[in-house]
Parts: C-alpha cells; structure tokens; sequence
C-alpha cells in the first residue's frame, strides 16, 4: 500500500540527513545488511603434504605358515581325527592309513635284511677257509647294505603312514574321509601353525610394486572386525609377477591378529619409504569436496570479497579425512568445508575458519 505523502516526505528527509552525517555512520547499515544476506560457510586453507601417498589395497588375512599335511604314500584312509577348528598339539596322530600293505611291505624288508646278515656270516667263514672268492664275499656285503637300505625305507614309509601335527595350531581343512583311496601328496589336513604368526596379503600393479618396500608400515582393517585396526610392516614383496594374473604378491606381518580366523577380507593402508625426490602436494579435507566421480570433482573456493567460485579439481589418495589435489588448487587459497551445497557460482558468502582445520593426510 502506498504511504501517505507526509510519511513519505518524513522518510525522504530521514534519507537526506544521513547521507549528509559521517562516511561511518552512513556505511554501517548497508554493510550490516550485506552480511546478513551472504551466505554463511565454513573454510579451510589449502594445505600442503610431501610425504608418500598411501597405498590402499585389498588384504585377506591368513597365518604365515598354512601347511597341508599329506602321507607319503598312496592308501586307503583308515581314520581322521580332527575336524575344521579343532586345535592341535604338536605331534598329535591327525589321519592314518591302512597297515595292512605298509606293514608287509616292512616284515618283507626286515627278513630280506636278516638274510643278508646270515649270508655275509657264512661266505665271511667259508672266505676264511679259502672256500669262496674275495668277489663272493663282496658281493655278500653289497647285499647286506642293500637289505639294510630296503629296511630303512620301509620303516621310512611307514612312519609317513600317519599324518602328525608338526606344532601346535588350528585346523583350516579337512580334505579326505575314512575309507578314501588317497594318492601320495595329496592333502588330507590343513593346520594353520602360530609359529611365524599372522600376515594379510595383498596384490600389487607394476606401479604398486616399485613404490612398495621390505619394512613400509602398514594399517589393516578388516570388514568383520568392525572398527579394529591392525598395524603391520611389509614382510615380503614379490619379484616377479604371478602368471596366471600379473601381479605381485606381498605380504604384511600383523601384530596383535593372532585370534582372528583366516580368510578376513579387508583394506590395507600401505605407506610406502620415500623414493626419489619428494614433492609437495596440495591437500584438503575432505568435506570440500563436491560431486566427486573418480579423480574428479569440484571445490567452492573464496577469494577476494568473500564471493565463492566453483572450481573443478583433480584428486588423488584419501587418507584419515583429507584428500590429495592432483590440479586445480594452490597452497593458502581458502575453500568452503561446510556450506557449499547450498552455494552457487558467484555467490557472496560470510566465511567462519574451521577448528583445526590444517591438517595432512
């Protein structure tokens, strides 16, 4: 509704007066206005980090020392004692084969043995009397040493017959029953040993491979062990690829992950030693970034009279909240943290610093 013409004139004369006061007084209320119409955003400077990016790969956890026990010699299974999970001592009977052949077979070679032994007594004597030729005799010793032989690997055989923990461990694999044909070598147990503890192995590419080392720290998590994190060092890198894949095989001693079952499928953060020259990169919590897809995405950056501009990025590596800026942002510009999804191109904004916010991967 219009005003009546002497409010009009009572307001056109209040305009008048404070034009003519102080540039302070006049300036005050218009500058209140215009912050109160900027939009409010939180920033945080560009940082910048040169230390190595971390590596973040794919682990699966398993023990060091995962031995498959087999017999010796093919047979048939006549007992398996244990099952997946099972604790084992070390020289606990886990599985045995029938005797019946092995045990000939080591009766045959120890009367083939104590035959000799008569023999090489008789042509020792009848050599004494001139009765037989030094080659007689010879060949009698020979014999005794080839029956002694025959015996040692039946007794061999026979002792192998029976599979035997070799430490103290847990059964992974069960992988025959009883009454099984089982040819010689073929795994019947599994048994994860504690003796070289626990390790998460990993697969790395080309690249992967030349920055990782013998001695890099580690960080794993596990998807089934909720926000535990396990730290490690690398143990062994491989040096050649493997032929079925191409890539490298590594793996990471873990402390403190003995309890966990193997196969846990997880994340390793693998910090690799610096090699070469080190080069500072820009980094930015992660909060600033908008619309992320792959190593793309977009930041709002605030310059001068606090107006944000939308700016695209190129990232690299996450870590521990903060992210490196492959292109597109230099160290000490200022960018939005919180706010930014309701900002546009160009917008005036009213900046607040965020708490703590400087801070490197």
């Amino acid at each position: 509704m219009p005003l009546p013409r002497p409010w009009l004139a009572f307001a056109l004369v209040a305009t008048t007066a404070a034009a003519c006061g102080t540039p302070e007084a006049a300036a005050t209320p218009a500058d209140d206005a215009d912050a109160r119409a900027a939009t409010p955003v939180v920033v945080a400077a560009v940082t910048t980090d040169d230390r190595p990016a971390p590596l973040v790969l794919a682990a699966t956890l398993a023990a060091k020392e995962e031995v498959p026990l087999a017999f010796k010699i093919g047979g048939v299974v006549t007992r398996v004692s244990v099952e997946p999970g099972e604790r084992v001592r070390a020289g606990d009977v886990l599985a045995e084969l029938a005797d019946d052949e092995i045990g000939s077979a080591v009766r045959k070679a120890r009367e083939g043995r104590e035959k000799a032994e008569r023999d090489l007594a008789r042509a020792t004597a009848l050599f004494a009397d001139s009765a037989v030729t030094r080659a007689q005799l010879d060949d009698a010793t020979t014999g005794l040493e080839v029956a002694r032989a025959d015996e040692r690997a039946a007794l061999f055989n026979r002792r192998f017959s029976s599979i035997v923990a070799p430490a103290d461990g847990i059964v992974l694999r069960r992988q025959a029953e009883v009454g099984e044909q089982v040819p010689p070598g073929q795994p019947v147990v599994v048994v994860r040993t504690g003796r070289r503890g626990m390790v998460a192995r990993i697969a790395l590419s080309d690249r992967e491979r030349m920055r990782v080392g013998v001695g890099d720290p580690a960080t794993v998590r596990f998807d089934a062990a909720g926000d535990r994190s396990f730290a490690g060092r690398v143990r062994v890198v491989g040096v050649a690829p493997m032929p079925n894949t191409g890539v490298f095989e590594a793996e990471i001693a873990l402390d403190g992950a003995d309890a966990l079952p193997s196969g846990l499928v997880g994340t390793a953060e693998v910090v690799p030693s610096a090699r070469g020259a080190r080069r500072a990169t820009p980094v930015v919590p992660v909060e600033a970034l908008l619309e992320a897809d792959g190593d793309s995405a977009a930041v709002y950056v605030v310059g001068n009279g606090d107006v944000a501009r939308r700016r695209a990025v190129r990232v690299g590596e996450l870590s521990n909240g903060a992210v490196r800026i492959l292109g597109g942002l230099s160290r000490g510009e200022q960018v939005v943290v919180a706010g930014g999804a309701y900002l546009v191109d160009g917008l005036r904004v009213r900046p607040q610093p965020a708490p703590g916010a400087e801070r490197a991967p």
